[in-house]
């Protein structure tokens, strides 16, 4: 019961915080247009295991849309992640990944959080823009066997980028 009062109380106090700041929560997406450049570290089991250089570019498609374009430039698995992140109101945002994946995402302040959960592993994945640099960081984990009223998560893997403006 006391977790659950706990719990509350942190609900309570971040609903206050972000009562503040709804005037600004429709433009962390300008905040973020432009071209960025940075290094993704990607640990695993709390070892650093790769790095790819990456670029992200952010351009405004109307007043609630940004296309959100991430390029993996790997010698051995280039990728291009290329996202739209949709306003939807209040802190509400939605980043739609095509194909019918929409994931929710919330603004707290300077970042955009969203968790999820997709073939038993739950990630959670946070943009944190703060003056001239944009981090990104997703870690990745599976659900621990607990008879405990808390359930906790084996968080196995993390990626994190630095943007710098290119």
């Amino acid at each position: 019961m006391r977790i659950k009062n706990i719990l509350f109380l942190e609900v309570i106090f971040c609903m206050i915080l972000v009562s503040g700041n709804a005037f600004s929560q429709q433009n962390f997406g300008l905040s973020c247009a432009g071209n960025w450049k940075g290094t993704m570290h990607i640990y695993s089991e709390g070892l650093l295991t790769d790095s790819v250089p990456v670029i992200l570019e952010v351009r405004q498609q109307d007043d609630s849309v940004f296309r959100w374009k991430m390029e993996y430039v790997s010698k051995k698995n280039p990728m291009v992640k290329d996202y739209h992140l949709v306003y939807k109101g209040g802190n509400y945002y939605q980043i739609d990944e095509g194909y019918g994946i929409k994931l929710d995402s919330y603004l707290f302040g300077n970042r955009l959080v969203s968790v999820f959960e997709t073939e038993g592993i739950l990630l959670t994945s946070v943009y944190e823009r703060n003056k001239d640099e944009l981090y990104f960081e997703v870690t990745s984990g599976t659900k621990e066997k607990s008879d405990a009223e808390v359930q906790s998560y084996h968080v196995r893997f993390l990626q994190n980028v630095r943007f710098k403006r290119d």
